[in-house]
């Protein structure tokens, strides 16, 4: 079965140098921010709130496209500040709540630190 995938969401400790290193090398287009994201926001801080948990205060966010067309979102957690982990690559939270499709577990959310 083809499930197709609208956007990958990134969890990294510095977002302008992945938003350089995605734009050099691999050619991915910035098609946003990068944005600071705080948790008094009214309306996107509540919902971070409710997909982070309530230990989450702020974060800068960037949405950017490959040429295919698929999205990466990624975020670079300010508060509290994401620290690089002894295993790069970590799969951190399956989110059956998160964006449009409504197909189970459509929504995977894989963390790394560059």
């Amino acid at each position: 079965m083809f499930i197709p995938l609208n956007h990958v969401g990134v969890t990294v400790t510095d977002l302008d140098k992945v938003i350089q290193w995605y734009g050099e090398v691999l050619g991915f287009e910035l098609l946003m921010g990068p944005l600071e994201i705080k948790a008094s926001n009214p309306t996107i801080g509540t919902i971070c709130k409710d997909i982070f948990g309530e230990r989450w205060e702020s974060m800068r966010q960037a949405h950017m496209s490959m040429g295919n067309g698929i999205g990466l979102e990624v975020f670079e957690f300010v508060e509290p500040k994401a620290e690089p982990r002894e295993n790069n690559f970590l799969t951190t939270k399956i989110n059956q709540n998160h964006g449009k499709s409504k197909r189970k577990n459509s929504f995977f959310k894989v963390s790394f630190a560059l």
